[in-house]
């Protein structure tokens, strides 16, 4: 998302020049009705659509009205003004709640995208983070791939010569890591005083590594745990999004989704 100030700016200065349109502007027919819209009137609505696809989630108040009132957009033409006003009320609602969401966003209806990547990151990629359930990482690959995104699953790439963590630093340029924690390895920690042992099911070790190290590079917003079942979550890492699934990887794909596009990812499903 753009700077805050400048986006506000922006809406504000299309919402004074969408009051500025009319019905008696669009050129008539024989009977008084639009036979066409404007150019201008056209690059407006064009202006709108991308200031708001670009900042704001597809699922926001001000992207569902405007996705609204472009799909219909030419029922302008051939009809009276009542369906040209009806636009322009949507249009400027939208414009409207995009302006209130940046002083406020109550509802998590801004596209954030994390400013301060690295250069070398490359936003296309994803890394998959996984651990001994393969049939779990072959499904979430194939689906990354079907919302046209390259995964990056470390063993499918040369080796080169190079030992697993140098190989493993020279894939790490992602703009997103998924990480697949699930029951591989069992721990018998004990409890308390009375030294009591309990069982409980823990990601494998290079999962929570890799993990680890993703957060610190690329921050806890553009990092998604799956986590599987009832394994135990590492200590120390909240606020990170997890994302509980029992078999399948379909049954998380929407929330997998929502959470790209939050990321700044355009992908749909």
């Amino acid at each position: 998302m753009m700077d805050k100030e400048l986006l506000k700016k922006r809406l504000n200065a299309l919402y004074e020049q969408g009051k500025k349109f009319s019905f008696a502007q669009l050129p008539k027919g024989e009977y008084g009705y639009p036979e066409r819209l404007t150019p201008d009137f056209l690059a407006w609505v064009q202006r709108v659509s991308n200031s708001i696809s670009t900042s704001y989630a597809p699922e926001s108040a001000s992207a569902v009205l405007v996705e609204r009132a472009s799909g219909s957009l030419y029922n302008i033409i051939g009809n009276g003004p009542e369906k040209f006003d009806e636009k322009i009320e949507m249009f400027l609602k939208a414009l409207e709640e995009g302006i209130k969401t940046l002083e406020d966003d109550f509802y998590g209806e801004l596209l954030y995208v994390s400013a301060d990547l690295p250069e070398f990151i490359d936003t296309k990629k994803i890394f998959i983070v996984h651990g001994h359930n393969h049939a779990a990482k072959a499904e979430l690959e194939i689906f990354l791939r079907e919302l046209g995104l390259d995964p990056i699953v470390l063993h499918r790439e040369a080796d080169e010569g190079l030992t697993v963590i140098e190989k493993f630093e020279k894939h790490s340029n992602v703009g997103y890591a998924m990480v697949l924690l699930t029951p591989d390895d069992i721990a018998h920690p004990s409890i308390g005083s009375s030294g009591e042992i309990h069982e409980e099911y823990r990601a494998r070790q290079n999962v929570v590594f890799e993990l680890g190290f993703f957060v610190g590079m690329l921050g806890r917003d553009r990092v998604c745990c799956l986590n599987q079942k009832n394994v135990t979550p590492p200590s120390d890492l909240s606020g990170l999004v997890y994302k509980p699934f029992h078999d399948h990887i379909d049954e998380v794909k929407y929330t997998l989704v929502k959470e790209l596009r939050k990321a700044g990812y355009d992908v749909s499903f």
